[in-house]
């Protein structure tokens, strides 16, 4: 697909969850986009000067247009269901209230703690590599602090952020029992799921169209799967859900990622560094 200037331009990771959860909206709202990989992971290009000036939080994803910046998920989900109208459920203002209520509860958990608490307890290299690759990235925003003389005041302030985030998120994942917050990550997310209405066979979550918590929860239930944590969707209503679900051809336009590819991980970092962010 071509760019053009007036295009929706989605600046988002292959393998990111959130990047999936704007990916998915976007497909099952019918809202055309060009899709603008970048690495994360390697290159880090989300914590370039230029992404920054975008998105100060230097998180994926973003998506922008001549007069539309959104540097959310959550936001470019809630754009996308006001574009989707009436062929989605949240136009329905009985709902809107509780939809809104469970897709922002499960913003609330944070799905990166159970993916790599699950990961680094069952991967030993892994467990090695991936606290040496953020005290990397603090180190790198420390260093980019150092020439504060060039930088805004904006700028500095997201830097500190970024930086605090990733040194709680060293913390976390290298302090105190991991075994035990793994556990409890499982019942945060166990717990969720049973806040959600029982679903009515042969229909989604509040009746026969897509809503934003059917976006929320298909993308929560490909990284479920991802991670071998299916037994957290202990509910028939819900299973049977995810199975129709599943059977959507979005899930595939939207390249929603139930294992892990790390060879298309490696292809699309290499690729997407070669891009510029304009």
């Amino acid at each position: 697909m071509n760019q053009a200037s007036n295009q929706l331009e989605l600046l988002n990771a292959a393998s990111s969850y959130y990047s999936m959860v704007a990916r998915l909206a976007l497909v099952e709202a019918d809202i055309p986009f060009y899709n603008h990989m970048l690495d994360i992971h390697f290159a880090k290009q989300q914590l370039s000067d230029r992404y920054r000036e975008l998105n100060p939080q230097m998180t994926v994803p973003t998506l922008r247009a001549e007069n539309l910046l959104l540097t959310s998920s959550k936001d470019i989900l809630q754009w996308a269901a006001c574009q989707a109208g009436a062929s989605w459920m949240d136009s329905d203002i009985s709902l809107t209230l509780l939809i809104n209520e469970l897709v922002s509860n499960h913003y609330l958990i944070s799905i990166e703690d159970l993916t790599f608490g699950k990961w680094l307890s069952s991967n030993k290299l892994l467990a090695f590599v991936f606290p040496r690759m953020l005290a990397s990235t603090v180190t790198r925003l420390e260093n980019q602090l150092e020439s504060v003389d060039s930088l805004s005041p904006v700028d500095i302030i997201a830097l500190k952020n970024k930086a605090q985030l990733n040194r709680s998120r060293l913390a976390y994942f290298t302090e105190g029992s991991q075994k035990q917050k793994l556990e409890d990550m499982r019942l945060k997310w166990s717990n969720y799921l049973h806040t959600i209405p029982l679903i009515e066979s042969n229909q989604f979550i509040f009746g026969d169209r897509f809503s934003s918590i059917d976006v929320v929860l298909a993308v929560l239930f490909a990284r479920l799967t991802m991670i071998n944590e299916t037994s957290l969707i202990d509910r028939p209503d819900l299973q049977n859900w995810w199975g129709r679900v599943q059977l959507r051809g979005s899930l595939r336009v939207a390249d929603l990622w139930m294992r892990m590819q790390r060879r298309r991980l490696l292809l699309t970092a290499w690729k997407a560094r070669n891009t510029v962010i304009n």
